[in-house]
């Protein structure tokens, strides 16, 4: 079991998030908290409703993709976006993109 604040840090320091330039529209870094434990990954490349459900149903309460939950600037929540954000909630589940 891992602290999330910890593991954030590690992450960030190893992808060099803040460093990295990126698309304008992308927030890298920690984009969803959690209560502040992790205890199992789950990684892949796109943030998606099969994403979110596969690392639901594994128990994981981290997810690190590469392509995450913002791009462009604020958009509504509702629909597959809602979907997605309250089925991560209600798991505890942390996300971070880089």
């Amino acid at each position: 079991m891992a602290d999330l604040a910890h593991v954030v840090a590690e992450l960030d320091a190893l992808l060099a998030t803040r460093d990295t330039p990126d698309y304008a529209g992308a927030v890298n870094g920690l984009q969803l908290e959690n209560g502040g434990t992790v205890r199992r990954v789950a990684a892949a490349v796109d943030f998606s409703g099969r994403t979110v459900a596969e690392c639901v149903r594994q128990g994981c309460d981290l997810l690190l993709v590469h392509h995450g939950m913002f791009w462009g600037g604020a958009q509504p929540i509702r629909g597959r976006a809602y979907a997605r954000l309250r089925a991560l909630v209600a798991n505890d589940v942390a996300v971070y993109a880089s």
